[in-house]
Formats: C-alpha cells, structure tokens, sequence
C-alpha cells in the first residue's frame, strides 16, 4: 500500500473538543477555513501543518500501519516553547493524541500560537544586536 492510497482521517470529536476549549476555533464548521501549507510523508507518518484564521499553528502528525517515524518531535517543540515562555516566542498550547478507527491510524494534533511577521531580509547592525541579546537570553 503506498502512502499515497492514505487518506487524511476525518476530524475526530477529541480533536474538535481540543481545538474548542483553546479558542482556535469558536464553531466545527471554521475547520473548512484551515490554510492546509504544508504535507509530508516519513516512513507511514503524514506529517501536516496548517494555518487557522485565528493566528495558530497546527501540526498534526498521522501514524498510518507499519513502520513509521518515532520521533516525537511535538514534545520537543513543546518543552522548547514552554521554557522561552515570557520571551518574545510563540505560546505552545499542548497536544491530543487520538485514534481514528474509520481509518486504522492515530493522530498527534499539536498546536501553538503564531506570530506573523515577514521574512528576514537585509539584517543592520542594530537588529543584528537585538538578535545577539536575545539568543544570550535563550542561552541563560
């Protein structure tokens, strides 16, 4: 079976309750308005990013039969969040693990506030301070 013949599972109550009670959405219907950008396969792992019209990241992570990634790379992002809590970095809002029967897979939605802004292009001196002070700060 390629990973191609997966389909993306349906959103599960869990992860509608999940995505309810930290304001991301206000109604089930506001799923339709996710900015889906980016989607890609390691081993039988679907691994998803979307964007909500509330300002938030969502990563969702699909473990379809097989060999799949082991990396738990949520959990990383979201300790990493949670201590640079108080900085000028992204608040993590946590994870749901579910399982989709429909589909015989599980699911790992994560999810984290997003700070928009633009690419970084030509960098002064003085932006170039900031960054320096900031990343001693990370290293403190």
């Amino acid at each position: 079976m390629s990973e191609t013949s997966h389909k993306n599972p349906t959103w599960q109550q869990a992860e509608i309750d999940f995505l309810l009670r930290n304001g991301i959405v206000s109604r089930p219907q506001q799923l339709q308005e996710f900015n889906h950008v980016k989607s890609r396969w390691v081993y039988r792992t679907l691994r998803e990013v979307l964007l909500t019209p509330s300002g938030h990241v969502l990563k969702r992570f699909t473990h379809f039969p097989g060999r799949r990634d082991h990396r738990r790379v949520w959990l990383r992002e979201h300790a990493a969040l949670t201590r640079l809590e108080g900085f000028s970095a992204p608040k993590s809002l946590g994870f749901i693990t579910v399982r989709h029967a429909d589909a015989k897979c599980t699911s790992v939605l994560y999810a984290r506030e997003m700070i928009p802004d633009r690419p970084i292009g030509r960098v002064d001196d003085t932006v170039l301070e900031k960054i320096a002070e900031l990343l001693a700060q990370f290293h403190h």
